[in-house]
C-alpha cells in the first residue's frame, strides 16, 4: 500500500477533534476515525500520503503539545495490509480506510498494467530498432558487393580494350612496315629523278624516321635520291 497511517493520541474528546481539525487544514489528508480508548484517551488517525499526513501529524502535534494534552504521534509509512486487519477489529464501522485500500489496490494495479505495456512497447521498439539497423548493414553489404563486382567488370572491360588495342596497334606496325617495304621495292632513280626535292624530303621522312629532321632538311636531291635507293638495296636484301 502506498498510503500512510497517522496516528494522534491526546487527553480529550476536546483536544482530539482539535487535534484532526488542523490535520484537515495544514494537508491533503482524510480522517479514518476518532477512537476512545480509556481514561479520556482519544487516537486520531488520518490517512494519505507520507508526506501529507507527516505534514499534518506534526501540524496537530503542535496546536496540541503546549495544551499539554498530547501523550504522542506516530506515522506509518506505506502502511502494510496485514495492519488493516487490525484497524479493521478496531473500527469494523469504518468504511473510508477500506475504500481507500481497495482504491489503492486498483491504482496499483493499474500502474503495473501501464508498466508492462510500456516495457512491452520499449521491446518492440528495441526489436524493430535492431531490425531496421541490420537491414541497413544488409543494404550496405549488398551495395559493396555491387561496386566491387561493378569494379571487377571495369576492370575486365579495361583490360579487354588494352588487349585489342595491342593486336590494333600491332597491325597497324606491320601494316604501316608492309606499305614502307611496298613502297621502297618500287623506288627506282628514274621516278626518284621525276620527283622535287620537297617531296623526296617527306618521302625520306616517312620511310626512315630515325632521321631527324634537322638532316634530312639539309639534304640535297642526289643526296636524298642516294639515301632512298640505299634504303631500297637494304629492304630487297632483306
Amino acid at each position: 500500500m502506498n498510503k500512510a497511517l497517522g496516528l494522534i493520541e491526546v487527553i480529550g474528546l476536546t483536544q482530539a477533534i482539535v487535534a484532526a481539525d488542523e490535520a484537515v487544514k495544514s494537508a491533503s489528508v482524510n480522517i479514518l476515525g476518532i477512537e476512545k480508548v480509556t481514561g479520556g484517551i482519544v487516537t486520531v488517525k488520518i490517512i494519505g500520503d507520507v508526506s501529507a499526513v507527516t505534514a499534518a501529524v506534526e501540524s496537530s502535534k503542535s496546536m496540541i503539545e503546549h495544551s499539554g494534552n498530547l501523550r504522542s504521534v506516530h506515522v506509518i509509512s506505506r502502511l502494510h495490509e496485514e495492519v488493516f486487519s487490525i484497524v479493521e477489529e478496531i473500527n469494523p464501522k469504518n468504511m473510508i480506510f477500506k475504500n481507500q485500500l481497495v482504491k489503492d489496490d486498483k491504482e496499483s494495479k493499474i500502474l503495473d498494467k501501464i508498466e508492462t505495456q510500456e516495457l512491452e512497447i520499449e521491446t518492440l521498439v528495441t526489436k524493430s530498432d535492431i531490425e531496421t539497423e541490420n537491414n541497413k548493414e544488409d543494404i550496405k553489404t549488398q551495395r559493396i558487393q555491387v561496386e566491387h563486382l561493378n569494379i571487377e567488370k571495369e576492370i575486365e572491360q579495361i583490360e579487354n580494350l588494352e588487349v585489342i588495342d595491342k593486336k590494333e596497334d600491332k597491325e597497324i606496325f606491320i601494316s604501316e612496315k608492309n606499305e614502307e617495304a611496298n613502297i621502297l621495292s618500287k623506288l627506282n632513280r628514274e621516278e626518284l629523278l621525276k620527283m622535287t626535292v620537297k617531296e623526296l624530303r617527306r618521302l625520306a621522312l616517312t620511310l626512315k624516321p630515325a632521321k631527324t629532321s634537322n638532316k634530312i632538311k639539309y639534304l640535297k636531291k642526289e643526296e636524298l635520291i642516294a639515301l632512298l635507293l640505299k634504303l631500297s638495296r637494304e629492304e630487297r636484301s632483306n
